[in-house]
């Protein structure tokens, strides 16, 4: 046989074997799926999300290490079924918006730095375990979106003696009035005065709605 032909019989199959690799690299075996699954399973998911995370999985053509990668991460983190929830959150996000599995994996991580400080705060309170988990996802949006753990944990402290959902509305009240682009200051006020007023979620909200209202009026 002359040694160019040689030379192409080699070529093709490395070719041949480089795209056997690449298809290994971006199928996730059903084996891998079954024990993401199972695992998703014990934290409380049902079928219908892990499925469309699957599909999510797929139609970003995300590789199998970058798959596992990403759920291992989630799933030994997560301290808890609800931990487990909220970071997922990250992933259904990133995987919606075509985000880059590295780019996944640092707001993963960024997602369980808040869910550590959320639940210390919560837990420091006298609030029992069950209202722990309850609030863990107000609390750990409202440090998302820009209020300072100081302010989150006073907020806490001052509420809690109203009960759950009072310290839900005060987190909830002072993330929408962050986001409505009221400074802290102010936010501190408004939402500590409504806890000494006791006034009542709807009362807590329409309260934020007006000094959105108001914030927006002098920007404009």
């Amino acid at each position: 046989m002359r040694a160019d032909v040689t030379v192409r019989i080699c070529m093709v199959l490395c070719a041949s074997l480089s795209m056997c690799a690449l298809a290994d690299n971006r199928e996730t075996s059903p084996s891998d799926w079954q024990t993401i699954t199972v695992k998703l399973k014990m934290n409380e998911l049902n079928a219908e999300r892990i499925e469309k995370l699957r599909i999510q999985c797929e139609a970003g053509r995300l590789g199998n290490d970058d798959i596992l990668k990403m759920f291992d991460l989630v799933l030994v983190r997560g301290r808890t079924k609800m931990d487990v929830c909220l970071m997922l959150e990250k992933v259904e996000e990133g995987l919606t918006k075509g985000v880059p599995v590295n780019l996944i994996s640092v707001a993963i991580k960024g997602r369980q730095r808040a869910l550590v400080t959320a639940r210390r705060m919560l837990s420091h309170s006298s609030l029992d375990a069950d209202a722990v988990d309850e609030l863990l996802a107000s609390a750990v949006y409202a440090l998302e979106s820009g209020i300072t753990s100081l302010l989150l944990a006073e907020i806490i402290q001052r509420s809690e003696e109203n009960g759950t959902e009072n310290v839900r509305a005060c987190i909830e009240t002072s993330e929408f009035l962050q986001l409505a682009g009221v400074d802290e200051p102010e936010i501190r006020r408004l939402v500590l005065s409504g806890v000494k007023r006791e006034l009542s979620v709807p009362e807590l909200r329409n309260m934020a709605h007006s000094a959105s209202e108001l914030t927006n009026n002098a920007v404009r």
